[in-house]
């Protein structure tokens, strides 16, 4: 556990938990297909597919309670991968429930009455179940021989809660010399967390609090006390 100043580690979590949102996903070159909400037609909801080198999307009516692609000319738009003139950008975003394995490798926290704030780096893992907004962007560049080529972004916003387990070093400094020994301690995490998204790899920042799983959690000074972490994740549905 190393002493730190106390603004540092806030600045590096969001630092990190912001990194890469402006840059282009190639892991969504392409839209998935799936219903979206755009403004592409004037009504919002519409269906997107891909179609060799096109994007095709298709707006939506309700008809006895289903929506249906409407099939009809003016409501079908093709983005194809070039094209010959500049065309407007395209905004798509769809919200969905989210589930992610993640792993905390950095916690910061808090001064106690015995040591002062702490940066500590532990082993910990934890399911994380959310609703997840994502947002794409279309839009044309115009290419050194005078067309037009093109181009997909793609990031993604969550928050959720999350759950598991991890480890804390245990010793008489962590403890107000209620114990001589020192071991690696189980802990069972759990809080919220805000993370974002590039492809299937997940960042962000949690807010969270440990219940160490041992008959020492009565001299623990970090039972149940807060702290902030810093998270990575695989998306997994």
């Amino acid at each position: 556990m190393i002493k730190i100043n106390k603004l540092f580690p806030l600045f590096i979590l969001t630092m990190l938990g912001g990194c890469g949102v402006l840059k282009n996903d190639t892991n969504y070159n392409n839209i998935p297909d799936g219903e979206y909400r755009s403004l592409v037609f004037s009504k919002g909801k519409l269906y997107v597919r891909n179609s060799n080198d096109s994007i095709i999307a298709h707006r939506l009516q309700k008809v006895k309670g289903d929506f249906i692609a409407d099939t009809v000319q003016p409501y079908i738009k093709n983005f194809l991968k070039r094209s010959n003139k500049q065309e407007k950008s395209s905004f798509f975003h769809s919200t969905t429930f989210d589930v992610d394995a993640l792993t905390i490798p950095f916690k910061y926290r808090p001064e106690t009455r015995s040591l002062p704030q702490q940066f500590t780096t532990s082993l910990n893992g934890a399911l994380f179940l959310g609703v997840r907004k994502d947002f794409y962007k279309l839009r044309y560049k115009k290419h050194f021989f005078r067309y037009y080529e093109r181009e997909s972004s793609h990031f993604a916003v969550s928050v959720g809660g999350f759950t598991g387990f991890g480890s804390t070093a245990m010793n008489p400094w962590v403890t107000n010399y209620n114990i001589s020994a020192e071991y690696e301690g189980v802990v069972w995490l759990k809080g919220a967390a805000v993370i974002m998204a590039l492809g299937k790899y997940t960042t962000g920042v949690s807010v969270a609090w440990d219940n160490l799983l041992d008959k020492n959690k009565k001299f623990w000074i970090y039972e149940r006390k807060p702290w902030i972490g810093l998270v990575f994740g695989l998306n997994l549905n």
